[in-house]
């Protein structure tokens, strides 16, 4: 729903930006319109044209790439309670997670379809264990 939303409010700002140029370039050259008046289409228009377009694509770059860096990485901190700790491939249908889930770690084996769980652990704060072997 959010990429739909997303994608519809780019094209809004792509095609305004458009109208925004093909209007400003009308502007100066009077009330009418180029090559209507001349029956061809001179250079500086086209120039002017295509300067426009390369404009709107790199602006369209842009926002793409500032869309996918910004606004798709949004994460709400501090509500997630699961964290990846680390993972390793072992082999192509086996892999071993260390999962943080608020005060315990998990370590899980993934065998194609098949979880299990091969160790649960208490998270510890190195700090407090180092006092306490003193």
């Amino acid at each position: 729903m959010r990429m739909t939303q997303g994608k519809g409010v780019l094209i809004v700002l792509l095609l305004g930006l458009l109208f925004m140029t093909s209007a400003a370039t009308f502007a100066d050259t009077g009330s009418s319109i180029p090559y209507k008046t001349d029956g061809v289409a001179d250079a500086s228009m086209l120039f002017r044209v295509f300067i426009s377009l390369l404009l709107v694509l790199a602006l369209g770059v842009a926002a793409l790439v500032l869309f996918k860096k910004y606004y798709l990485k949004v994460t709400i901190t501090g509500l997630s309670r699961i964290t990846l700790i680390e993972l390793k491939r072992l082999s192509p249908k086996l892999t071993i997670y260390r999962v943080g889930i608020d005060e315990n770690e998990y370590v899980i084996a993934q065998s194609t379809d098949h979880l299990v769980v091969l160790d649960k652990t208490q998270k510890h704060d190195p700090q407090t264990t180092d006092k306490n072997t003193e």
